[in-house]
């Protein structure tokens, strides 16, 4: 149970980070409260897939395929241009893990195995990622600006 709490601490915000990314690229006004919603229940949807296959990747494909169906049923934006303003927000994550992880090994002098079996450091590090998406993701948003019109309801 602890497991499921820590990730979706952690999971949350990277996940509202990454919809918000790809929201902003795709102009679409940025409503933080849909995002919270629909970020929590991916990652909820991502752990639960990740459980209980173990498969590794697999559930960045879940969150992907999540991401788009939200992308195309909620808003204006044409099926090819949602795949890939949510790939281009994947990418951005995984540089973000990449600029955020590997100082903190440098630094901690830890091994990354470690860091993953740590929970609370591999939380801290996830929460961490997500504000960073979501500051990013409000950058773009100012660097984009929404249009109107583009949620369907």
């Amino acid at each position: 149970m602890l497991k499921a709490i820590l990730f979706l601490i952690a999971g949350i915000p990277e996940m509202m980070g990454s919809l918000a990314m790809s929201l902003a690229l795709a102009r679409v006004p940025l409503r933080w409260g849909r995002i919270a919603l629909v970020g929590s229940f991916i990652s909820l949807m991502i752990f639960i897939v990740r459980d209980i296959y173990g498969l590794v990747g697999f559930h960045l494909l879940a969150g992907i395929l999540l991401m788009v169906i939200f992308l195309i049923m909620t808003t204006h934006v044409p099926t090819s241009s949602s795949f890939l303003f949510v790939f281009i927000s994947t990418a951005v994550v995984a540089l973000v893990e990449l600029a955020v992880q590997e100082p903190f090994l440098y630094f901690s002098g830890m091994q990354s195995e470690q860091v993953i079996q740590n929970q609370t450091i591999w939380t801290l590090l996830g929460i961490t990622q997500g504000l960073i998406m979501i500051f990013l993701a409000c950058i773009v948003r100012k660097l984009f600006k929404p249009k109107k019109d583009m949620w369907k309801r």
